[in-house]
């Protein structure tokens, strides 16, 4: 086995195997698994990848799992980003590396933990914890801290329950990793208290079950609010204090509701009139929520055999004609948990239907990767103006379930995909002050990454785990920028 220890999906294996024989049989199964693409120019053919399993649960919500829609040329590749979706047999490790400029990638050190995708994670300060997450076919408990200075993983208490999302969300008080979330009747509250490293379980929630919802520290709490409730979207919310240990409800917002973008106006240097709360936008009722949309998996029928049905979930809806002027605006609200009250922002113009982007705060703004409209890649939110604005065109393209990270006054976007296209191991750097940006070096030549754990340490981009569409991991790789 390689150094870098992979889980097949069961996608591959016996499944497909039943649909290849079902296609050899006449019932034309091919069709169904490979999207080919000849634009009789160079004959190059590109092959569907596959896609992480569903999950389709009683209340009509499926797990987030990706499906690709129909191939279309993506935009603003960045380097080691390739234009054919075809995946590799026996894919390179996360660690292999080219030397360009702009700062070199090195491996992490191997890890005990088992590979996957979409784990919960938080910096310490000291060590990355990592708890949770899909090993492809189930989630998992499991735990671990990764210290960059020894550049050693230890595994730490697992979890009372396996965790993982969009079932459950979490959030970093700066001592605990505070996790709550589940379907209704079958709630999950934690706590992972780094500097005891153990588990506690919290006290029941005054709300019902949900997917898809925020957790967000804010100040001496911990806010939970909206999600979805048996595919339908709900805006009730409750904080939690980890001091007296209780629940409080919230007051609910009137102009927003379910999912969509968030960020917490948090940190050190936080600056402007939203410091201390949680800014929402979320997609106008007409509009299909993303990352949400369930969809029917294929269906074959071979001679003489049962039906063979595959659920997924798709993370974006199916590709919609678009005017790229033309912008969706979607909902912005401000939660003050000082006031416990809500105020509206200026809509968030978007196009629609093409996956959820990362929103993440940055000192004195909002910063929305990748997908904005008119256009432009990436837009900014002026909490003092209550103005949005796009920044035009950049390296990374329109890509979504990416690693996105503030650091120091830049923002680090790495791995995802764009539209059904896997992104190949790129990534990039925005500089807010200089309005630029710059692409990082290739971390892996045609390695795929979407829902991998990130972390700024505050001197390096730790990048770990992931799913390339055919298998999770268990490696990862560090990234320091140039010294001046």
């Amino acid at each position: 086995m390689s150094d870098f220890e992979r889980t097949r999906s069961p996608w591959r294996g016996p499944r497909t195997l039943v649909l290849l024989a079902g296609a050899l049989a006449g019932v034309g199964l091919v069709a169904a698994l490979l999207a080919i693409d000849d634009d009789g120019d160079d004959g190059q053919l590109a092959i569907e990848q596959d896609q992480p399993p569903g999950e389709q649960d009683a209340s009509g919500d499926d797990a987030e799992r990706d499906e690709p829609g129909e191939a279309e040329e993506p935009d603003g590749l960045g380097p080691g980003d390739e234009a054919e979706g075809e995946p590799l047999e026996g894919p390179p490790a996360l660690s292999d590396q080219r030397a360009l400029a702009g700062g070199a990638w090195e491996p992490l050190a191997d890890s005990p933990l088992q590979p996957r995708f979409g784990a919960f994670s938080a910096w310490t300060g000291e060590e990355l914890v990592v708890a949770g997450g899909d090993l492809g076919v189930e989630p998992t408990a499991s735990a671990g801290a990764y210290d960059p200075e020894a550049d050693a993983w230890r595994e730490l208490p697992s979890a009372p329950a396996a965790i993982r999302p969009p079932e459950h969300q979490a959030a970093w008080t700066g001592e605990e990793l505070i996790v709550w979330g589940g379907d209704p009747g079958d709630e999950v509250g934690l706590a992972f208290d780094a500097q005891q490293e153990s588990w506690r379980e919290l006290p029941e929630a005054p709300l019902e079950g949900r997917r898809y919802h925020t957790v967000a520290h804010l100040g001496d709490e911990v806010v939970v609010w909206g999600g979805r409730q048996g595919g339908q979207p709900v805006a009730d919310g409750a904080a939690y204090d980890p001091a007296e240990d209780a629940w409080r409800t919230i007051a609910a917002p009137s102009d927003v509701e379910g999912m969509g973008v968030t960020t917490a106006a948090t940190g050190e240097d936080c600056e402007g009139p939203r410091c201390g709360q949680l800014l929402v936008w979320t997609a106008p009722a007409d509009e299909p929520e993303e990352d949400a949309t369930a969809a029917e998996g294929a269906e074959a029928v071979a001679e003489g055999a049962e039906a063979v049905a595959a659920a997924t979930a798709l993370s974006q809806p199916p590709d919609q004609p678009q005017d790229e002027d033309e912008a969706i605006a979607w909902a912005g609200a401000a939660y003050d948990p000082d006031a416990d009250r809500w105020e509206p922002l200026a809509d968030l113009p978007r196009r629609s239907g093409t996956g959820t982007p990362s929103l993440t705060w940055g000192e004195d703004r909002a910063l929305l990767c990748c997908d904005f409209a008119g256009g432009a890649t990436l837009g900014e939110y002026d909490p003092d103006s209550d103005e949005w604005r796009g920044t035009g065109a950049a390296p990374v393209g329109r890509r979504t379930l990416h690693a996105a990270e503030w650091g120091e006054g830049e923002l680090l976007i790495w791995g995802g995909r764009i539209r059904d296209r896997w992104i190949r191991g790129s990534g990039g750097v925005y500089d807010v002050d200089d309005a630029s940006w710059a692409s990082l070096p290739l971390a892996a030549p045609g390695q795929a990454r979407i829902h991998p754990t990130s972390a700024w340490t505050g001197d390096e981009l730790l990048i770990w785990g992931g799913y390339d569409g055919r298998d999770s991991f268990a490696d990862g790789v560090r990234w320091a920028p140039p010294e001046d």
